[in-house]
């Protein structure tokens, strides 16, 4: 599985992931996302394109399914200790990552597109146990975070392969890179999963 990531002229190699950055010098970035419009000031967006070996049915299910998103969801160095999903529009999503240390950070969103096999489009936000919105300092993260996220994942299938369209919006210029390599693991961690569980 390659993943080409890009930010928004400096290229950076990391593993088998081209990552591309580019930072408007204001720090103005306007995105469109389908029919959402986006002014961020210092936040930025991040695309990731990949295809993953496996047939769309089972990478669609791993999205949607809180058992199996469990197994995947998070960076390498975390777990994901909770998930409740309620896959439908308007529907909400919670859960909790933990790292080594045992320190928990809780996430949640509203979905706002689902086109079945097609596209999903949600926002992400830090929450606590209870799932109430709170700001990313809740947890001391460093760099100004949006209090809401938009992420927006594309499917597609080739050849029994998934391709796979993902943008996230809202995150501080200074961590954007860890943030695309967090995905990126996510990503291999889901298809491994995927892979062991047939």
């Amino acid at each position: 599985m390659k993943f080409f990531i890009e930010l928004c002229n400096k290229n950076l190699i990391l593993c088998n992931t081209c990552i591309s950055i580019k930072l408007n010098l204001r720090c103005l970035v306007f995105i469109k996302i389908m029919n959402y419009d986006l002014v961020i000031e210092n936040q930025v967006a991040i695309f990731v394109k990949g295809t993953i070996k496996l047939p769309l049915h089972k990478v669609w299910k791993a999205w949607t399914d809180a058992e199996i998103l469990m197994n995947w969801w998070g960076p390498v160095s975390y777990s994901c200790n909770y998930f409740d999903i309620d896959f439908t529009i308007g529907g909400k999503y919670l859960n909790s990552l933990q790292d080594s240390e045992g320190k928990e950070i809780w996430s949640t969103g509203t979905f706002k597109e689902i086109i079945p096999h097609k596209k999903i489009v949600f926002s992400d936000s830090f929450s606590d146990r209870n799932g109430r919105i709170v700001p990313a300092s809740f947890y001391h993260l460093k760099g100004e975070w949006a209090l809401e996220l938009l992420v927006s994942v594309e499917f597609d299938e080739l050849d029994g392969k998934t391709l796979i369209k993902f943008t996230q919006t809202g995150l501080p210029n200074e961590l954007s890179v860890a943030c695309m390599k967090g995905w990126q693991t996510s990503f291999y961690r889901l298809e491994s999963c995927l892979s062991y569980l047939e």
